[in-house]
Formats: C-alpha cells, structure tokens, sequence
C-alpha cells in the first residue's frame, strides 16, 4: 500500500508542472468605438453702417440712414440727393494691408463731424457686423480694445466702443448688449451677435475745441475672439 500511495503523489506533481510551463488559462475584453473632435467656428454674414445723406430741397434736408441706397420720396429732386459722411463694415479683400486672416472685418468712417440724435444728444457713428456661431463647442466672447491711432484722433475726446446685439437660443429678436455685457457672454451653435463698432465725434461749446477734431485721419484697429467657454478668464 506504500508503494501505490508514493506513485500517485508523483503522477499529481508532473501535471502540475506540464501546467505551468505550457499553457494559462486567459479571457479578453475587446475594445471598439469611434473618436470625434469638436469645433470653435464664428462666421460673418451681414455688414451694415450709417449713411448720411444731403438732400437738396428737403425738410428737412438730411437724411440718416441704414442703407447705402438712398430711397425716399424726395429721390426725384434735382440735384439728387447725395453722401456727406458714413461708417460702415465690409469684408476685408484680398491684397488689403494688413493681410486679410479668416472673418477679417474692414470699417470705414469717413468724414466724420459731430452726430446728434432728434433730441439734440450726440451720438455715435456706427459700423456693424453680423457674426453667426456654428461651432460645436460653447465659447465665451473675449474683446480687445478699439484703438485708434495716431493719438491726435483722440486728443480732443473722439471716443470708441464696442457694444451690439444678440439672438439666443433660437430668438427672433435682437436684444440690445452693451459692452461690458459683451464681454464673457456665452455663445453656443447657432446664436448671433451683431457687433456694432462705435466712434463718437464730440460736439464742444467753442469754435477752437471743435476745430482740434477737424481734418484728421488714421487706422482703427482691434479684435473679437471667441474661446472655449471653460479656458474663459475673466479679464482683470
């Protein structure tokens, strides 16, 4: 009985070690899917401005006006009605100095002269542009100051801003955003902002203040940027 027990204790040791040395028992999680990136994509569509238009005969004789196509009844006069001054945006052309970079803005403000509203209040010229959001990424508004240069412009208390409206969440309507509003608003796909580029000629009591404002040119430059709603920092 000896000997049988000794025999089988060493046929139990050989199978474990065949086991070890040729083969392991495993199980396999398989892993399949697909990757996508996101988007930060704010295009231009519409440019809009302000046109001043002299009207010979009239009553009054002015005209302030969204379109650059003059239509009122008073067209048949003659001479025609025509352009005194007026600010407006335009996609920037190719050639254009600096050279133009995706949704580059150009603005004009010509022959500017202090704007007053019916109530006597000087307001702003104003150029305007019409952004539309279709990236996939909400994003966060970041603005760069309006500057204009040379400093002369600004010496007798020519101002800038930028203010605008907004559509949200599928509105029909624009609302009204100021500038400090402006900045860090939330944009997702589809909602609007119109950006309204403001330059405001001040009206002065003396005929020297006002005279410092006259005949003067230079540039306007600046920047609207949008970023990941979740980089934002607030400025400051």
């Amino acid at each position: 009985m000896r000997k049988i027990g000794l025999l089988a204790l060493a046929l139990v040791l050989a199978l474990g070690a065949l086991g070890v040395g040729y083969a392991a028992w495993t199980d396999t999680v398989t892993i399949e899917g697909t990757v996508n990136t996101g988007t930060v994509d704010i295009v231009v569509e519409n440019y809009s401005g302000m046109w001043m238009w002299k009207v010979p005969g009239g009553n009054p004789d002015y005209e302030l006006s969204t379109d650059p196509a003059y239509k009122p009844q008073t067209v048949d006069k003659n001479p025609v009605p025509f352009i005194v001054a007026y600010s407006s945006a335009a996609q920037t052309t190719a050639g254009a100095t600096p050279a133009p970079v995706d949704d580059s803005v150009t603005v004009t403000f010509n022959n500017l002269f202090p704007l007053t509203n019916a109530a006597g209040t000087v307001i702003p010229w104003e150029a305007d542009f019409e952004c539309h959001y279709v990236g996939s990424i909400p994003v966060k508004v970041v603005l760069t100051p309006i500057t204009i240069t040379p400093t002369t412009l600004t010496d007798g208390g020519i101002t800038t801003n930028v203010s605008g409206f907004i559509k949200k969440d599928g509105a029909s309507v624009w609302t009204p955003i100021t500038n400090q509003e402006l900045e860090g608003t939330q944009l997702h796909y589809c909602d609007r902002v119109r950006f309204v580029i403001e330059i405001l000629v001040p009206q002065y009591t003396t005929e020297a203040a006002n005279a410092a404002n006259m005949d003067l040119s230079g540039t306007i430059t600046g920047q609207i940027k949008v970023i990941q709603w979740n980089e934002y920092k607030t400025p400051g």
